[in-house]
């Protein structure tokens, strides 16, 4: 009996927690997928020890420990990552669309003929057309298209601010 009692207690000296085997296996997933455990694996778990209750509660915890392998972990991250991608996509491009409503009501104010105004109004109508064009799918992927966008919203918006005031110069 008291070998018995000696062999559960080993046993039980080397059985991770909850804790212990998450945070080893989210350092397995991040190596793979090329990102780096954050911060101090003493304090993560401390952390989750605290934390405990909304661990278990946690779809993507619960995934990641019921995982029999690495893959299958990075399964569970790899889902919800890839839905939070998708959700910002998304509201880029309705940020887009929104831009692109505001530019075409733009135009449309702009299309006013005025003697005064036809050199901004060209302007303003060339600045939209790249607009356009920036907007188009192919360019959706380029990493800088943000910044091309931002610059030439500015551009939009100076050049809407000059037509105004050439309109209302011109205006009898």
């Amino acid at each position: 009996m008291r070998h018995l009692v000696i062999v559960f207690a080993l046993l039980g000296c080397g059985h991770k927690d909850e804790c212990e085997r998450l945070i080893e296996r989210a350092a397995e997933v991040g190596a793979i997928m090329g990102e780096h455990p954050n911060g101090d694996p003493a304090k993560d778990l401390a952390d989750c020890r605290a934390h405990i209750d909304e661990v278990r509660r946690n779809p993507i915890a619960i995934c990641v420990l019921a995982a029999s392998s690495t893959d299958e972990a990075k399964a569970c991250v790899a889902g919800p990552l890839q839905s939070q991608r998708d959700d910002a996509l998304a509201a880029r491009k309705a940020a887009i669309q929104q831009a692109a409503a505001k530019q075409a009501a733009a135009q449309q104010a702009a299309a006013q003929p005025h003697d005064a105004v036809g050199p901004l109004s060209a302007q303003l109508a060339d600045v939209n057309k790249q607009i356009d064009a920036l907007l188009q799918p192919r360019h959706a992927a380029e990493p800088d298209v943000p910044t091309k966008y931002a610059a030439l919203v500015a551009q939009r918006k100076d050049l809407e601010a000059k037509l105004a005031e050439a309109k209302r110069a011109a205006a009898p």
